[in-house]
């Protein structure tokens, strides 16, 4: 604890304040917080990968192999949005050796905050939105995203040379995004969070490494190249 200019004890956690805002309607007869919904949409951004008529799709990687995703499951793990005055996130480790990377606000707790994991069908890659939440953090100026991979199977190509994968192995990554600006809880939030689907086997070497190198590469291309927005 540190003595403020005021007079008062403010808290702080490794040199960080901690406290929360939130907007008060000064008309309202009982709770005077202001209250606003949010959800989250996870969504995909195709690019160059292309729907098989009998499912899943197909890519081509930056390293020039064709691939053939014919089932898979990606979960979310995590999904936040932080206030303008909440510290940077801190790291930690998860399903070593990937690094993790979760935000935390203060030590108060964050009702944006994702509390149940989302399963995605990886073939399907199909967008998902989240039941609402109400959130009282009056204004937010960065995102958080957390995924992991538990299971992706298909077929790959490069010149004359093909064959099957599985990537079995569990990774997560997490990365925290500065939004452009700030957004404001006036009229609700509708954040979109969208995934590139191409580039999620770009850095893989199908001919080199295993399962468990793959999966690490996947994950960190899926959540890196993230984008935020509000709709």
């Amino acid at each position: 604890m540190r003595p403020s200019d005021a007079g008062h004890i403010a808290l702080d956690a490794a040199g960080e304040p901690i406290g929360a805002d939130v907007w008060m309607d000064p008309h309202a007869k009982d709770d005077a917080v202001v209250r606003a919904p949010l959800n989250y949409t996870l969504a995909w951004d195709h690019g160059h990968a292309v729907r098989e008529p009998g499912g899943g799709w197909r890519t081509k990687s930056d390293l020039g192999f064709d691939v053939f995703v014919q089932q898979g499951r990606i979960v979310t793990l995590g999904l936040e949005l932080l206030t303008c005055h909440d510290p940077a996130p801190m790291a930690w480790k998860l399903l070593a050796p990937v690094s993790v990377f979760a935000g935390h606000n203060s030590l108060m707790p964050n009702e944006s905050r994702l509390t149940k994991a989302v399963v995605e069908d990886l073939a399907l890659a199909a967008p998902v939105t989240t039941p609402s939440v109400a959130v009282t953090g009056p204004e937010y100026c960065d995102a958080h995203y957390l995924g992991a991979v538990i299971e992706v199977s298909g077929r790959w190509r490069r010149g004359d040379r093909d064959g099957e994968f599985h990537i079995g192995e569990r990774a997560a990554f997490g990365a925290n995004t500065t939004l452009a600006s700030r957004k404001s809880i006036v009229r609700g939030v509708r954040a979109r969070c969208e995934r590139r689907l191409d580039t999620l086997f770009d850095g893989i070497d199908f001919g080199k490494g295993g399962p468990q190198e793959w999966s690490a590469k996947m994950i960190r291309n899926l959540v890196e190249q993230t984008r935020w927005s509000f709709e």
